[in-house]
């Protein structure tokens, strides 16, 4: 493999040190927390200022999924835990894995060349209503651009689901 470049910058002004510092603070404040684990997955959560149960409800009903989802956008139902997502990628069947009793909103995912995906998609109660949380694992065959693109698909949902809730 090919080792690495370092760069070593060294900022001599004091004045100039301190607002590089002060940006770097504000930026640390504002960036999306994650959990990056070892088994190659990413969580993201979102608060939503409504009832757990209220959140569950919405996303469990697989007909709201266009609402918030561009992945959905042409969604076949097939049962009301089955769906045939036709994307660009070909399509993808959709099975629901939901557990009202514990808020779990799992599916899994066939894609068209036949692998299956098990997504994590959790409703926790909290303190200011409910916490969403979604995992994706990063297939052993994805670069980490197509990666990075799912996770930011994963958070664009979570917060378009977040603003359809609280408005």
């Amino acid at each position: 493999g090919v080792e690495p470049t370092v760069t070593l910058t060294v900022i001599e002004n004091k004045l100039f040190a301190e607002q590089q510092r002060h940006l770097f603070d504000n930026f640390w404040k504002i960036a999306d927390p994650v959990q990056l684990s070892n088994d190659g997955s990413t969580t993201y959560s979102v608060t939503i200022k409504r009832d757990p149960e209220d959140v569950y409800a919405y996303i469990s009903d697989l007909s709201n999924w266009p609402n918030f989802s561009d992945f959905a956008k042409d969604f076949e139902r097939v049962t009301d835990s089955k769906y045939i997502a036709h994307t660009s990628q070909g399509d993808i069947t959709v099975l629901a894995k939901f557990d009202p009793k514990r808020l779990l909103l799992d599916t899994t995912c066939t894609l068209p060349g036949g692998k299956t995906d098990f997504i994590p998609y959790r409703v926790v109660p909290n303190k200011e209503g409910a916490e969403l949380m979604m995992t994706n694992f990063k297939p052993t065959e994805s670069s980490a651009e197509d990666y990075e693109e799912q996770l930011a698909w994963m958070k664009i949902e979570l917060n378009n689901i977040k603003q359809l809730l609280e408005h």
